[in-house]
């Protein structure tokens, strides 16, 4: 395996991890902080 393979094995790892906060999470916490301005980046960020 390339070094540029193993870089997206450890993305797909990170991104797999359920120790780290999911989209819906960070869009609660943005929302209950009236961070408006992330909440709609995550918003859009959940349609891609």
């Amino acid at each position: 395996m390339d070094d540029r393979q193993d870089q997206f094995a450890g993305l797909d790892n990170w991104l797999n991890n359920d120790q780290w906060p999911q989209p819906e999470q960070l869009l609660d916490a943005a929302l209950e902080d009236e961070d408006q301005e992330l909440a709609n980046r995550l918003e859009a960020w959940k349609y891609y």
